[in-house]
């Protein structure tokens, strides 16, 4: 994944595909070739449900919504926060390897057993769970509202101690 004029293209083998933005907070996913996100058949569900518009532009609690179970959950807001808005150092490219891929030492795979890679958009190495004896978490969210309901619950954004939060 890369940005180029005003949009981020997601490149796969099958396909290419951009993640657009709006200012007003809509989102947009459009397959130039293939579905390398496989999200038409969701967006095509949205537009369906009014959800999305007839362009396929929907804010994000609607794709939070409509992936949150998919092969790439929330993938249009992971994708620009990575390089918009979340991050100090911003990424050129973002990679995200296939389940049981990485780039590494090669020795590594014979003493660890890979389930995936850190920051990569397949669920599995995308979704936890949250405990708390404070209160009865969301079914689904994303981290930036864990931290406001943290916040609200024990006026914290974190656990960390004070010199190891970074705000």
């Amino acid at each position: 994944v890369y940005p180029e004029a005003g949009a981020f293209v997601v490149l796969e083998a099958e396909g290419r595909a951009r993640v657009e933005t709006r200012a007003d907070g809509g989102y947009r996913y459009v397959a130039e070739r293939g579905d390398p996100l496989r999200l038409l058949p969701i967006m095509e569900k949205m537009k369906g449900q009014g959800l999305a518009d007839i362009d396929g532009w929907a804010d994000a609690k609607a794709w939070l919504d409509a992936t949150w179970n998919h092969e790439y959950p929330d993938p249009l807001v992971r994708i620009a926060h990575a390089f918009e808005g979340n991050v100090i150092h911003p990424p050129d490219v973002m990679l995200a390897f296939r389940p049981d891929y990485f780039y590494g030492e090669d020795g590594f795979d014979k003493w660890a057993t890979l389930r995936g890679t850190h920051g990569s958009l397949h669920r599995d190495a995308t979704t936890t769970y949250v405990l708390s004896n404070f209160f009865v978490p969301a079914e689904y969210q994303r981290t930036t509202e864990l931290r406001e309901d943290l916040k609200k619950m024990l006026g914290r954004s974190t656990l960390l101690p004070d010199e190891k939060h970074r705000p």
